[in-house]
C-alpha cells in the first residue's frame, strides 16, 4: 500500500555500528525507512572498504561468517586482485571466474549472492 508506512525498517536500517555507508549514512534503528548510501555518497565497493567494516566487526566483538550481496557487488568480490594467484584445477570445457569463499584476516566469508539484495549493498552477517 503506498499511503501506508512500513511499520518496521528493512534488514538495513537496523544496522547501526559496524557499517560504512559513505558520507550522510546512517542507520533508523529499524523504526523507519533507513537514511543509507542510496541518499548519501554512494561508493564502488572496494576490497580496502570490504577490509575496514571486517576490522571494525572483529574489533567490536562480531564474527560474520556470511556476505549477502546483489550481482554486482558479487562480480566485483570475484575480482578482487588476490584471486588472480589461485590455481586450481578444472574442466577443460569450464572457466573458473567466481569467488565463492573470501579469506580474511578475520575469518572467513562465504559469499552469498541474492536476487533481493541491493545492487550496492554488502551485508555481512
Amino acid at each position: 500500500n503506498a499511503s501506508t508506512a512500513r511499520v518496521t525498517g528493512g534488514f538495513e536500517s537496523w544496522m547501526t555500528s559496524n557499517v560504512s555507508r559513505g558520507t550522510g549514512g546512517s542507520g533508523s534503528g529499524g523504526g523507519a525507512a533507513p537514511t543509507d548510501a542510496s541518499n548519501a555518497n554512494k561508493r564502488d565497493l572496494t576490497e580496502a572498504l570490504l577490509k575496514g567494516v571486517l576490522q571494525s566487526c572483529f574489533s567490536n566483538g562480531g564474527e560474520p561468517s556470511i556476505a549477502i550481496c546483489g550481482p554486482v557487488n558479487k562480480q566485483v568480490i570475484s575480482g578482487f586482485t588476490g584471486r588472480s594467484q589461485a590455481r586450481q584445477f578444472v574442466d577443460v570445457n569450464t572457466v573458473e571466474a567466481s569467488v565463492s569463499i573470501y579469506s580474511s584476516d578475520f575469518g572467513e566469508l562465504k559469499i552469498v549472492p541474492s536476487n533481493l539484495s541491493r545492487e550496492r549493498s554488502l551485508l555481512l552477517v
